[in-house]
């Protein structure tokens, strides 16, 4: 029997799943045009809910249980250490998560990574009808767990992507979250043969749009082997997805991305690719309403070939944003022009068609910063925390100045919003690069407020002045100076600074803040 294995990505707009029952199918000859398409059972159509990203840190993961209270040190559950840092997924990887307060293993306990959606449960609870439980062992001061692919309560494919995980008790009490990097994620399902694809060059308006198709295949062919290449070369008239006996790939709708597989082999046997013909398309440099077909495709036919979609986001990493596998494209990720294969994707490849490592030696870049808004001049103390043992740092701040130490501070002098990049290296190994987008912001230098003993001063570092006076302390004092100042400051310090409440204006309810903020 043939099974959809999954569907592509939130980045695509509509996702599409389907699952398909076939009765008395062949499976040979499957990229023959003139093959006519087996008799097809049911069929379901299933719209995915909006994307959603990863958890950011600290925040409650969707899915856990209700009333669950986050506690580490405190006597709570609290891990010590994970081993390894980096891990595939859908390989069978085993990783260790040690530490104390665990408890038993029983109703409820549970290992949770980021994920699409937000969050994988290893238990398999996110589908317990598809999913099979990925946790090997469990004790008061440690928990083993493959790390898993699967599906999600709605029934679409999910992998544990890089970003955190996170240990649950069976009485509701969640440990800290720790960094985590999924290098490459696999479902399960290979091609027997390398697939053999057909174009339509229908893409509305633009030129050229099967010449980009086919540079996203030379593109994986060039981390595939000899043996195994994918052949974008025939053309169509086509536009309808279907098990059909046609790899197809063009523009229509609905759109997404969809691979067929033999239930009784594991093997795959055919897939299409349907381009949204409604969005806007260029062969060029993509940038806002405007997506590069070739970097479209290329996230398309990695999911074709079987590699997992991941959906780690975390801004200062380990994230997913840099690989062709990650699901969304944006320039909020600066990845609308990704046209080359992160390390991690080439890995998947050499691990699924040639023999490859399931766990190659890969980093996972991913930095600190103790303050990313605040008036100028905004001093920063950046810290690398690199999974996987980097030896060497680039530093790139956003506004053409650069480091390579490992914890550079660094003072932004003008106001703006910057991008910071960090590049981690290791001899022998691929460099990594996590790039935060706009992350660092900021504003207009602040002034001595009339009365005050010096510059104003952010001292929890939330991108306001709560320091008024400038005597290096928040205290009652500021509040004072604050009232007393509170039309001088509205009308001459930078927009922002001294509206705490973040109502858009500086006003009395920011004293009241100010005041119970003490």
């Amino acid at each position: 029997m043939f099974e959809h294995h999954s569907v592509h990505r939130a980045r695509r707009g509509v996702l599409l799943f389907l699952a398909v029952a076939l009765l008395a199918a062949s499976v040979a000859a499957i990229e023959a045009p003139d093959r006519a398409a087996p008799d097809a059972g049911e069929v379901a159509a299933v719209v995915a809910p909006p994307g959603a990203g990863a958890v950011p840190a600290g925040e409650s993961a969707p899915g856990e249980p209700a009333g669950s209270v986050r506690r580490s040190l405190d006597g709570g559950p609290a891990i010590t250490s994970v081993s390894p840092r980096i891990a595939s997924a859908g390989t069978g990887t085993v990783i260790t998560i040690a530490g104390t307060g665990f408890g038993a293993q029983g109703p409820g306990s549970d290992v949770g990574f980021t994920a699409y959606g937000g969050v994988y449960w290893a238990s398999g609870r996110t589908d317990p009808v598809n999913n099979t439980n990925a946790i090997v062992g469990w004790s008061d001061t440690e928990v083993r767990v493959r790390v898993p692919t699967g599906y999600s309560s709605d029934g679409y494919a999910v992998s544990a992507s890089s970003g955190k995980v996170w240990v649950v008790t069976t009485t509701n009490e969640t440990s800290n979250r720790v960094p985590f990097a999924v290098s490459f994620g696999v479902g399960g399902e290979t091609w027997a043969r390398a697939p053999v694809f057909v174009v339509n060059d229908n893409c509305p308006g633009v030129t050229g749009g099967a010449a980009a198709v086919r540079r996203a295949a030379a593109t994986w062919n060039d981390a595939l082997p000899a043996t195994f290449q994918i052949d974008c070369s025939g053309t169509s008239t086509n536009t309808t997805p279907g098990l059909d006996g046609l790899n197809l790939i063009a523009w229509g709708t609905p759109e997404g991305s969809t691979y067929w597989f033999d239930n009784s082999t594991g093997k795959i046997v055919e897939a299409d690719i349907i381009l949204d013909s409604s969005r806007e398309w260029t062969t060029g440099v993509a940038a806002g309403p405007a997506y590069s077909i070739e970097a479209w495709v290329l996230g398309d036919l990695g999911f074709c070939l079987g590699i997992a979609s991941l959906a780690g986001e975390e801004v200062q990493g380990p994230s997913d944003t840099g690989k062709v596998s990650f699901v969304y494209l944006a320039d909020a990720y600066g990845n609308m022009n990704q046209v080359s294969l992160h390390p991690a994707d080439r890995a998947a490849a050499k691990y699924l068609y040639d023999g490859g490592s399931a766990n190659p030696d890969l980093l996972a870049a991913a930095f600190t910063a103790d303050a990313v808004s605040g008036p100028a001049p905004l001093d920063v103390q950046f810290s690398d925390a690199t999974l996987g043992g980097p030896t060497g740092w680039r530093w790139d701040f956003g506004d053409g100045a650069t480091s390579t130490q490992k914890d550079p501070a660094y003072t932004y002098a003008a106001p703006g919003t910057y991008t910071v990049a960090l590049t981690a290296s290791a001899a022998g190994r691929p460099d990594d690069t996590i790039r935060a987008v706009d992350r660092i912001e900021v504003g207009a230098v602040v002034v001595v407020v009339p009365g005050g003993a010096g510059v104003p001063t952010d001292t929890d570092a939330d991108g306001t002045c709560d320091d008024v006076n400038g005597n290096g302390r928040k205290d009652f004092a500021d509040v004072v100076l604050f009232f007393n100042q509170l039309s001088w400051i509205a009308g001459n310090e930078p927009a922002g600074t001294f509206d705490y409440n973040k109502n858009g204006r500086v006003d009395f309810a920011d004293v009241v803040w100010l005041f119970n903020d003490l």
